[in-house]
């Protein structure tokens, strides 16, 4: 009886910590700049933040080269709806790799991947 309390203990500590982590890795309302689409993705810049999420990115589709701080990569964004240069605002999760979509290789992107959770109108 001693060993299946540990091992229920155990069991549910981790289930605890494996949930926090779910919900440490999503961020809610941020402001960003759609900077690039491209078949790899798209290219956004955290606009009115502090923190540091993403990377200094070189647009090099770009005469002259543009040079943005704090950009990411965005796998689902639905280009039908934003165009390059819109503010939009949203909840995201940080990812290894886009869970859906087929994106193209092209390199030259940021390495720093999100997920949208959520998007708000920003006007």
């Amino acid at each position: 009886m001693k060993y299946i309390k540990i091992l229920m203990f155990l069991y549910g500590s981790f289930a605890i910590m494996v949930l926090s982590c779910d919900k440490e890795n999503e961020f809610e309302y941020c402001t960003g700049k759609l900077v690039e689409v491209t078949c790899g993705g798209s290219v956004v810049q955290f606009l009115g933040t502090d923190h540091i999420i993403g990377e200094e990115w070189n647009d090099i589709f770009s005469i002259p080269v543009l040079s943005y701080e704090n950009c990411v990569l965005v796998g689902n964004l639905p280009i039908e709806k934003y165009e390059k240069g819109d503010t939009i605002c949203f909840n995201y999760r940080i990812v290894e790799a886009f869970t859906s979509g087929n994106f193209c290789d092209i390199g030259g992107l940021p390495e720093t991947k999100i997920e949208v959770t959520e998007f708000f109108n920003n006007k």
